[in-house]
């Protein structure tokens, strides 16, 4: 029976919402909604099934941060990531989502911006799990 074939899975659905949060978050910064895409991000945080779901939004808003020239609202974002990479050890377990985390860090900040050890250990962190990605990163 093909009954099922045209169904999504869990993590299917999850990835059509994620990135159709992503893009009508995007759009609404387009048309100078600022407010609008960040409650859209944080309601889409606080409806996380789990911590990782949660992680998602919660990197994703800072993304949104970033691109909306908030860089006190990216930067305390970041800093709960950061929380969370140590906590829940996700270099170990997830070590593409601590990349990511790391990589917006030192492609968004500069060293007017942030303390140059606080780049540093972003750098460090992104070595260590993701030494391709670090080659190409200047700080």
């Amino acid at each position: 029976s093909t009954e099922g074939s045209n169904t999504l899975s869990g993590g299917e659905k999850e990835n059509e919402k994620y990135e159709y949060v992503r893009e009508s978050s995007f759009a609404l910064l387009k048309k100078k909604d600022t407010v609008g895409a960040m409650d859209l991000l944080q309601r889409s945080f606080r409806n996380g099934a789990d911590k990782e779901e949660q992680f998602k939004w919660r990197l994703l808003h800072a993304e949104i941060a970033v691109e909306a020239l908030k860089p006190q609202m990216a930067i305390a974002l970041i800093e709960e990531l950061e929380k969370d990479i140590s906590h829940f050890r996700l270099e170990e377990w997830q070590p593409d989502l601590a990349a990511q985390v790391y990589k917006l860090l030192l492609n968004s900040f500069n060293r007017t911006q942030l303390d140059h050890s606080r780049l540093e250990s972003a750098y460090q962190g992104l070595c260590r799990v993701n030494t391709a990605e670090a080659v190409d990163i200047k700080f």
